[in-house]
């Protein structure tokens, strides 16, 4: 499936000139999750493929501002982002039950169908709330970073030409080990998430001093990346 999207897509490249390589690994990614995670196809594809950019692109940018988390209407940035939240939950509800009336959906192979059919401990279904989340944190996580880190690597291949041809060569062979040493190598000196954060719910010590409630803390462990106690020549691909 995704072999089938990404040369659907490679196929309309432009030849001979430069292009930005950043939003059709977005196209990719999405389209991918979208038909092999939410099953979706016709009128539903096609809508959350509008939507979904939009939406993880505000809601990623507000999810760092909490003082912003609040609704003062269409025209706020955080009633935007709820009042496409829940146009998006519309189409998945149309997802769900598709896929709660399907006779055939214990054939199907998109997670979708396996979280209809998955139980609690105690033998109750998912809500269809719970599916919601389960599969927008599904493309939020794995959309805008995994589109990101592949465009990274074309930025670093098309740098490399010498690990390019050493890449082909090892595909005609049919190996692999060049391939995925270079998958870590992109991922090593271009991350995409460079810190995590979190925010201070109460007091919390750190480091001897006292941090108030309400403080963003963000540990950058990707510097070790390029620490060169860990790696040679760190700053070299």
């Amino acid at each position: 499936l995704i072999e089938e999207i990404a040369d659907a897509e490679i196929a309309g490249f432009a030849e001979g000139r430069e292009f930005a390589i950043g939003p059709a690994m977005q196209r990719i990614t999405l389209r991918a999750i979208l038909r092999a995670v939410f099953g979706a196809t016709g009128r539903e594809l096609a809508e959350l493929e509008r939507l979904l950019p939009p939406w993880t692109t505000l809601a990623s940018r507000m999810a760092t501002l909490p003082r912003l988390q609040r609704d003062l209407g269409p025209l706020s940035p955080w009633g935007r982002m709820l009042r496409l939240r829940a146009r998006v939950d519309a189409v998945l509800d149309d997802l769900i039950a598709t896929a709660k009336a399907d006779p055939e959906l214990g054939e199907r192979p998109d997670v979708l169908a396996l979280l209809v059919q998955a139980t609690h401990v105690d033998g109750a279904p998912m809500t269809d709330e719970e599916i919601r989340d389960q599969l927008v944190t599904m493309l939020a996580a794995g959309h805008e970073t995994t589109a990101h880190q592949l465009s990274w690597a074309v930025e670093r291949l098309s740098r490399h030409p010498g690990a390019l041809a050493r890449l082909v060569e090892e595909v005609d062979a049919g190996g692999r080990a060049y391939r995925d040493a270079t998958i870590r190598e992109v991922q090593r000196t271009r991350p995409v998430i460079f810190f995590a954060g979190r925010h201070t719910m109460q007091p919390y010590e750190l480091g001897g001093h006292v941090l108030p409630e309400g403080v963003l803390i963000a540990s950058a462990a990707s510097m070790t990346h390029f620490d060169p106690r860990l790696f040679d020549e760190p700053d070299r691909f």
